[in-house]
């Protein structure tokens, strides 16, 4: 399985950072932690995840070819490295975190 980084540099420093707020702000940090055991996972996992996703009133924030209902599509996802990228940026870097506007 390769990993989205290709992808999530495609996007541009500054929607990769929304597409991270956005995963950030709308799930609770087990649910993070559980689509990252999830992404290591068979087909039957990922498709059980994300019912739970859907009956809990989640889902998946959508990324150009990756619809609510995909975790991983060609042997590809966008989720390892959005992961990685919320665990480096502190709340405030995020856009429409505190003190976005200051610049380092």
């Amino acid at each position: 399985m390769q990993f989205g980084l290709d992808y999530l540099r495609s996007l541009g420093r500054n929607m990769q950072l929304n597409k991270v707020n956005e995963l950030k702000r709308q799930f609770p940090r087990s649910k993070i932690m559980e689509l990252r055991s999830v992404l290591y996972a068979g087909k039957n996992e990922q498709k059980l995840f994300l019912e739970e996703l859907k009956a809990r009133g989640l889902r998946l924030p959508e990324y150009k070819e990756f619809k609510v209902d995909e975790i991983i599509l060609s042997k590809k996802t966008p989720y390892f490295d959005i992961i990685e990228i919320m665990d480096l940026y502190p709340e405030f870097a995020l856009p429409g975190g505190e003190n976005e506007n200051i610049q380092s």
